[in-house]
């Protein structure tokens, strides 16, 4: 059976099991295969109704590495730990442990994708050099941020058509991505927002996806775009945009810039399992 990596198995035979209050051994299996890329947590979450969980072992396999983790994780993935996993490749988690549950209900397994997830907060300056800028000149400012200690500061040219404030980032083909990206105006300008610009493995463009206008002076306005990546996606570039030859002027602040991305599709091996028996 092929599903969504982010998949909460309770639906699935075998994989989910009603409970009634008391204690409970628990043990299972989940076995996933990668059908298309996907970042997979190293863990697996129980959920369910109100529960203490009292530590026994937790093992997974991953690409012939394996690890013990001294507790159950009840509602919550192992976030911090993950791997990408290309097709092919195979994730396993073995879990024991015993349960004391508060009131009835129905306890599933969950494991599998967590998203991609980048973000500048700019309150550092190296942050802001880490990015490009076309069409104008950056500096790390903390006259006007919109959270935290600082911003990046855009000062356009007054020459360029477009003023563009960009970073690359890698990009899986039909994963969703979200970008954002706060946005403030020393003065009114018709033109700006954040792009998404995606490109195959010989640089050439397959599309761009915008999300821009009109943006007012002296307020903060967040622009947020949410799209898939086209077949053949290797990369993308993350922009800040301005049109229409803005003048030096027409200086933009830029903060809390976001990308996220979640998606990939694994396959449940035959032999998964979750039980709970009355103790």
């Amino acid at each position: 059976m092929t599903v969504p990596a982010d998949k909460n198995y309770a639906d699935v035979l075998g994989l989910h099991v009603d409970v009634e209050p008391g204690l409970h051994q628990v043990q299972g299996v989940l076995t996933l295969t990668a059908v298309a890329p996907v970042r997979i947590a190293t863990g697996a979450q129980l959920l369910g109704p109100t529960a203490s969980v009292a530590i026994d072992t937790w093992l997974h396999y991953l690409g012939g590495i394996s690890e013990m983790h001294p507790a159950f994780y009840y509602g919550s993935l192992l976030s911090d730990l993950w791997y990408w996993l290309q097709p092919g490749q195979s994730f396993q988690a073995r879990f024991t442990g015993t349960l004391n549950v508060a009131e009835p209900g129905t306890l599933s397994v969950q494991a599998g994708g967590i998203p991609e997830t980048s973000t500048w907060p700019f309150d550092a300056e190296f942050e802001v050099y880490e990015w490009q800028v076309d069409g104008g000149e950056v500096a790390h400012t903390d006259t006007v941020p919109q959270s935290g200690g600082g911003a990046a500061q855009i000062t356009p040219d007054g020459v360029a058509e477009t003023v563009t404030f960009r970073r690359q980032m890698p990009a899986v083909p039909g994963y969703q991505y979200q970008a954002g990206a706060w946005l403030w105006a020393d003065e009114p300008w018709a033109d700006a927002g954040i792009v998404v610009r995606w490109h195959d493995g010989n640089g050439d463009i397959l599309r761009e996806d915008s999300a821009a206008g009109a943006i007012e002076a002296g307020v903060w306005v967040q622009r947020v775009l949410n799209v898939a990546a086209p077949d053949g996606a290797v990369d993308a570039y993350l922009e800040v945009r301005m049109g229409g030859t803005p003048p030096s002027s027409a200086v933009l602040y830029v903060d809390d810039v976001t990308w996220a991305g979640f998606g990939g599709t694994v396959r449940v091996s035959a032999g998964s399992f979750l039980a709970a028996a009355p103790m």
